[in-house]
This record gives structure tokens, C-alpha cells and sequence, in this order.
């Protein structure tokens, strides 16, 4: 019987971001830490000092563009462009991307007519070794053949001034982003004292009694989607926006106070701006009474730390043990208590442990009051600290053929000398309960009886939960006929990739054949598939998918 041939370093290793990045500059932070500004103008950051949007700008000289500080080979950038100031006929905005080592790769110019109508939605997309430009989902211009995929993408000028948002750096499978307001604002429904409330500085002044805007931008489709503005822990929905047909940008004047204030049934709690299903939202909006405030003694901490929470509630009616209980939650981004406490005094503070278990991630620490006589919880106050340090991965092992998962497979994973070894469970699944760290090298060991053993070595990038599935191949793989066949994986962490295109070809003889790998990166060409390789002869296999880099190595059949 003929045998399948299947590839020793597997087709389509893609490229992937070493960070990605989503920078919507409602933080000052994101613009000193993670931009740099190149060419012989300025680059500035810009806050809205009365609760609207932040921005940055470029201008000056007759080119300055604003760029990741940190070099990664990135398939996929975007940014929104508001609006720019150029005199008519002249400058414009534009596009570049360099390699490593600074050199321009690509340029893309905006005629200021098209810059000056907007916002507008940016999108660069190397595929194929080759960069295209997209205005609000639309195709405009293409590079020539790179030499190797940019290091660097900047946004910005030939001349005049640009003013620039919402940027996407690497994030290929999730072209989504949000920018709530800036950090540290809150809404605010005084227990005491309703007309106190609204959209408040961090300070407690209100901004607006009744609005409260945010930003969006997206990529893949300018068709209309639906935005909501929801509490995250409960899922529920307080408002909805459709978005423009044909604009992928764009911003939202929420009227929180019927929308949110004024409606009993919305929960006091933590409140985003998302799109179903993209699974990307905005930093949070606090939804809180006042009265009191809280205090981590910390803004980071390790898993196994003990955090000290502080808290002070103001008199005057916000302590109150007649007409309230109190008690002090600490919960995860999702809404799940991790600890709490109950609160017996007007001030105080205590201790809440990390475990080694708990998820790495943004938490609070939320001063809540219970109405005895009975009644919802009121969100007083809360605080906001960050688990980091350990990562975990998390996935399941599937069988590359069937796409089903594998029970009972063996995953070792081992970072000096922390060794994590578990039995997948009944559907497949694993998480690690090591303390792994990032910035260290990891060696993957995936073995499962009747499947080929699977091997791997990386650096984990980032101090947080990687989801790491693994995809085996049988030891007995069913084919009809000469085939080529195997697993696509990315050049990060070697997960599988699904539905990657893939061509096998032989120039010399005018072959082409072109399949379409399943859900668990599983490809093959045989027979079935009207495909008769000749035996002894070489192909060029290639790997593509739209938001990837691509692929190829010279493969050859040999019949056994």
C-alpha cells in the first residue's frame, strides 16, 4: 500500500506578532510606552480634559509618522484616522513599514481629500509577501514583493497634521477595538444624593449628568454591526448602537443617565463597550455610588502574594449599620467573588490572599452596602490591582484527521526545572497548575497511544492564560493513493491554525493542487481530492491565510 507522506516541519509556519498591541490613548501611558514618533515633525499625545476623546497627533515637518517602540514581525496593523489639516492640493497622510532595522519597507499615501472625510478606518494586511492597504473595509493599494514582513508599521504625514486613534498593532485574529473614556472616570448614582450623579472625573466632578461617549473601530466588514453597552459580570445590556454602513470607525454618545442611571433594573458594577462575538471590549466604566474609598496597598502582585485592602466609608449617612450591611468583595474581570469579607467598622483594612490557582488578570476590590430591609447591592467604591508573574496554558488535544479531541493524551510541559504533567480528561481538555513564567523557554512533550509523539520548544511572550492546543497525527493516517499532508502552526507557540490554504506545486510540469485545512489545521491532497502526485517527484508547498504571513517548503512524494 502507498503511504502518506507527510510533512517533518509541517507547512505554513505564520507569522505571528511578539506583542499585540491595542491602543485606544484614553492613558497617556500607551502613547510614552508603546509609540515612538520618526521623521523630522512631532508626534504629541492629546487628552480630552472634559470627558471626550484622546488622541494623538503628527505634524510639522514634511514627514513624521508615530510606530511600535517594540519591533515584531507583524502581518496585520490599523489605526483610525479622525481628521487632518492640510492646505488643499497638498500633504496628506500616509502609511509605512520598516524592517528591523529602520529601513522603509512600503509606503501608502492618503490624498488629503480622502484624509480630511473621515474618521476613517486604516487596515495594512501582509499576505503573500506582499502589504495592502484597506480605507474603512475597501481595497486601495499594494506594495511590491517584501523582502521580509515589517518590523515597524507607522501612521502619519507628508505634510500638515494628522490626528490618529484606536491603533491595532499585530492583532490579526481580532481586528476589534473599543476606547472607553479615560481611565480612572466613573459613573456615578449617589446613594444619598441623586442628583449627584453622572459622568465623573476621577476627582467625583461630574463631567456630564446625562452622556457619556466612547470610540470604536473594526476591521473584515463594513457592514453595520450592533455595539452594546452592557455590565459585564451580569451580561446585561443597557443600551445598543448600529454602526454606519460602509465606516469601520467611529464614536457613541451613550445617554447613560436613562439608559443607566435612571434604570433600576442596571445593576451598580463594571460596564463595557462590545460587539457579540468579537471577543474584544473596552477597558471598564465603574458604576458606583460614592461614599467611601478603597485602596490595594499594591498595583501588582504575584500569585501566593496577600494583598492589604483598605477602606474608609464618609459619614453622614453612607455608614449607616441600621439601614446597611457591608462587606468587602475581591473579584476577577468576569464577575467571580474570589474572597470576601464581611465590614464591621467605618475604617479599616484587610488581608486577601492570591493563591497559586488564580487566573492571571486585572481584579477588584469593591466596598459593597446591602440594604438590611432588602434591596440590590449598592457598589460604594472599589480599587484595581493586577496578578502577574505566572502564566498558565490551557487547552485540548485533538486528532488531526477527525478534528475530535483525544482523552487520556500525556501533556509534559517543562520550564527549567518546574515540570507540569497531566492526563487530558474525557473531552480532551488541560490546564496548567505550574508556575510558569514568561520570557523563559518552554519544552513541549504531547504524546497519545496510536498518534505521533509532538515536540516543541518557545519563549512564552506574555505573563498571562496562552491558550495552547495541540493537534496529533495517527501513526495509521488514512489516504487514498500518493498524498501530502500534515498540520499548519504558528511560528509563536506551534497552535494549530484552522482552515489555512494550502498548494502543493511543480512548476516544471504545470502542477498545481490546492486544498483547504479543517477546524485543527489538518490538511492532505490525495486522490480523493482528483489530485495523482508522481511518485519521486518534488512539490512546493504553501501555506496562506488572509492576516498571516505564508509559508513554503520543497516536499517530495516517494511511494513505500
Amino acid at each position: 500500500m502507498k503511504r502518506l507522506l507527510f510533512l517533518a516541519v509541517l507547512v505554513c509556519l505564520l507569522i505571528a506578532p511578539a506583542a499585540a498591541l491595542s491602543l485606544d490613548f484614553q492613558d497617556s501611558g500607551e502613547f510614552t510606552s508603546y509609540v515612538s514618533c520618526v521623521g523630522d515633525g512631532t508626534c504629541a499625545y492629546f487628552q480630552n480634559k472634559t470627558g471626550g476623546n484622546s488622541y494623538i497627533t503628527t505634524t510639522g515637518g514634511t514627514n513624521e509618522f508615530v510606530r511600535n517602540t517594540d519591533p515584531s514581525a507583524t502581518t496585520y496593523a490599523s489605526a483610525t484616522i479622525l481628521y487632518g489639516t492640510f492646505a488643499a492640493g497638498g500633504g496628506g497622510s500616509a502609511i509605512r513599514g520598516y524592517d528591523a532595522g529602520g529601513a522603509t519597507l512600503f509606503s501608502f499615501y492618503m490624498p488629503y481629500a480622502v484624509a480630511t472625510t473621515s474618521p476613517k478606518r486604516v487596515e495594512i494586511i501582509v499576505t503573500g509577501g506582499v502589504a495592502k492597504m484597506y480605507i474603512n473595509g475597501i481595497y486601495d493599494q499594494q506594495s511590491g514583493v517584501l523582502a521580509t514582513n515589517p518590523s515597524y508599521i507607522g501612521f502619519g504625514e507628508l505634510a500638515g497634521t494628522g490626528y490618529w486613534d484606536d491603533i491595532v498593532y499585530g492583532a490579526s485574529e481580532n481586528r476589534y477595538i473599543f476606547g472607553s473614556p479615560e481611565q480612572g472616570y466613573f459613573i456615578k448614582k449617589d446613594m444619598l444624593n441623586p442628583a449627584a450623579s453622572g459622568f465623573c472625573f476621577a476627582n467625583g466632578t461630574i463631567i456630564s449628568s446625562y452622556n457619556m461617549s466612547t470610540t470604536w473601530g473594526f476591521g473584515d466588514s463594513n457592514a453595520s454591526q450592533t455595539v452594546i453597552l452592557k455590565e459585564w459580570s451580569s451580561g446585561l445590556n443597557a443600551a445598543t448602537y448600529t454602526t454606519p454602513a460602509g465606516s469601520q470607525a467611529g464614536s457613541i454618545n451613550w445617554a447613560i443617565y436613562d439608559e443607566i442611571i435612571n434604570d433600576p433594573t442596571m445593576p451598580y458594577g463594571y460596564y463595557i463597550t462590545t460587539i457579540a462575538g468579537s471577543g474584544t471590549q473596552s477597558t471598564v466604566i465603574p458604576y458606583v455610588a460614592m461614599g467611601a474609598t478603597v485602596a490595594f496597598d499594591k498595583v501588582t502582585y504575584s500569585r501566593g502574594d496577600t494583598a492589604v485592602v483598605s477602606w474608609s466609608v464618609d459619614g453622614g449617612g453612607y455608614w449607616d449599620t441600621a439601614t446597611y450591611s457591608y462587606r468587602l468583595d475581591t473579584l476577577d474581570v468576569y464577575g467571580n467573588v474570589v474572597d470576601t469579607q464581611t465590614v464591621t467598622a467605618q475604617a479599616g483594612s484587610k488581608n486577601v490572599a492570591f493563591t497559586t490557582s488564580d487566573s492571571l488578570g486585572v481584579y477588584y476590590a469593591v466596598l459593597i452596602a446591602t440594604p438590611i430591609s432588602g434591596g440590590d447591592d449598592i457598589w460604594m467604591n472599589f480599587d484595581t490591582c493586577e496578578l502577574t508573574g505566572y502564566l498558565v496554558f490551557t487547552g485540548n488535544v485533538y486528532d488531526a484527521e477527525t478534528a475530535a479531541v483525544i482523552p487520556i493524551a500525556n501533556v509534559s510541559i517543562v520550564q527549567g526545572t518546574t515540570i507540569y504533567n497531566k492526563v487530558t480528561s474525557a473531552d480532551g481538555n488541560y490546564t496548567t497548575d505550574a508556575a510558569f513564567y514568561s520570557g523563559t523557554i518552554t519544552l513541549i512533550n504531547v504524546t497519545a497511544a496510536g498518534y505521533q509523539q509532538y515536540t516543541d520548544s518557545f519563549t512564552p511572550l506574555d505573563a498571562k492564560t496562552i491558550g495552547l492546543n495541540f493537534t496529533l497525527l495517527s501513526l495509521t493516517p488514512t489516504h487514498t493513493g500518493l498524498a501530502i499532508g500534515g498540520i499548519s502552526r504558528d511560528t509563536v507557540y506551534g497552535r494549530p491554525i484552522p482552515l489555512v490554504s494550502v498548494t502543493a506545486a511543480n512548476a516544471t510540469h504545470a502542477e498545481s493542487y490546492s486544498v483547504t485545512g479543517n477546524s485543527v489545521g489538518y490538511y492532505e491532497i490525495d486522490e480523493s481530492d482528483g489530485v495523482f502526485f508522481t511518485d519521486d517527484r518534488c512539490y512546493t508547498v504553501t501555506g496562506s491565510k488572509t492576516g498571516y504571513g505564508s509559508a513554503s517548503y520543497l516536499k517530495c512524494v516517494v511511494a513505500e
